[in-house]
């Protein structure tokens, strides 16, 4: 999962080509959203949804993070409460977590190690609301088409967090996120990020440990 870190951006159907009729990056600005609905209004429903999805048994999600030049493509599963599975191409192995317990899977082998306290919180914290400074932003930016389906967008931006970076959220109809990119505004730290998400609540999604 520390692989996911190179971009410093929070990170859900394929990330590789990015939403239909939606350009991957770079999202919108706050200027853009101008008019758009009130703050507190546009807190209290991406609270909601954010809330919705923290109830969700199993998801899979797409993830593409760009940094430094580079673009790392990865597969995410989980199984609540504690279960991921985090499968990367081009050989760099198979990452699972149980618990505190992560099995790295590389090469034929298999190693395995504990993990760090807190380590995987962001992945049930799309907006990365919690924990989040006072001066954060939020702003509903209506409604959108995702892959031909009603959604609506928002906009966060929390300019004194230790790597301000604006975020988009495409909410789908049921309430829950489908699609978080992360635009990273700190200068010299450039990058960014696009997960896609898919498959809520499916029971053939397991995650055991590998052997």
């Amino acid at each position: 999962l520390a692989a996911c870190d190179r971009a410093s951006a929070p990170a859900g159907p394929d990330a590789r080509s990015g939403a239909a009729g939606e350009p991957a990056v770079p999202g919108p600005t706050v200027e853009e959203a101008a008019g758009a609905a009130p703050a507190a209004d546009a807190r209290g429903e991406l609270i909601a949804s954010l809330g919705a999805f923290k109830d969700i048994r199993s998801y899979h999600a797409s993830m593409q993070v760009e940094a430094q030049g580079t673009t790392m493509l990865t597969e995410l599963d989980f199984v609540a409460p504690d279960r991921f599975r985090m499968t990367m191409p081009g050989g760099l192995g198979t990452q699972t977590i149980i618990g505190d317990t992560m099995y790295m899977q590389a090469g034929g082998q298999v190693v395995r190690s504990k993990m760090p306290a807190g380590m995987t919180d962001k992945w049930r914290d799309p907006g990365q609301l919690e924990g989040a400074h006072d001066d954060i932003v939020v702003q509903a930016l209506g409604p959108a088409m995702l892959d031909g389906k009603p959604v609506r967008k928002f906009l966060l931006h929390q300019p004194s967090a230790d790597t301000p970076a604006d975020i988009t959220m495409w909410v789908g109809a049921d309430g829950l996120p489908l699609q978080v990119q992360a635009v990273v505004t700190e200068p010299g730290k450039a990058g960014s990020s696009l997960i896609r998400y898919s498959r809520y609540n499916d029971p053939s999604i397991e995650i055991t440990p590998p052997q």
